[in-house]
């Protein structure tokens, strides 16, 4: 493993190698008919575990592994931006 830090989501500007790291996740509800993989979210107001697409504050994406949409009241991994505050 590197002893160095690297930034996701910003642009690699240097030549690097293969590395690790650990991504937060959380298990959140879509209250929308439909998310697709990789869509970003933000908190329902006054939730910390229902999701929708129709925010100003994103703080993640919908698991962008998933091989379907998510569908209103389906369950899936919320896979928060760096530096992200929840609750």
């Amino acid at each position: 493993m590197s002893n160095h830090t690297f930034e996701l989501g910003k642009l690699i500007t240097k030549k690097e190698g293969r590395d690790a790291t650990h991504i937060a996740i959380a298990p959140v509800v879509s209250v929308d008919k439909n998310l697709y993989p990789g869509q970003k979210v933000g908190l329902r107001e006054g939730s910390l575990t229902k999701v929708t697409a129709f925010t100003d504050s994103f703080i993640g994406v919908v698991d962008p592994f998933l091989k379907n949409n998510v569908k209103m009241g389906e369950e899936f991994w919320l896979f928060l931006y760096p530096n992200s505050q929840v609750g």
